[in-house]
């Protein structure tokens, strides 16, 4: 079963990318490198900041910080 959810979320035609509470991206799958126009090597390891605007970082950061602070989403 692990082994067919890994293939089904690695192959989902949807961005799917998974970041720690620092938003350094530990998972992107072939919907990201096609949304998003970068690869999983390329991607893994970097700042979500690979993804968002600069003139939107602040706030991103912002509401990212509050639904990381307290383990839940209220943003």
């Amino acid at each position: 079963m692990d082994r067919l959810l890994i293939q089904a979320v690695n192959d989902a035609p949807d961005a799917i990318l998974i970041s720690d509470r620092a938003g350094i991206i530990s998972f992107w799958n072939s919907g990201a490198e096609q949304l998003f126009g970068h690869t999983a090597a390329e991607a893994v390891g970097q700042s979500l900041d690979l993804i968002i605007p600069e003139n939107l970082r602040g706030r991103h950061w912002d509401g990212y910080g509050r639904g990381n602070g307290n383990g839940r989403n209220e943003i």
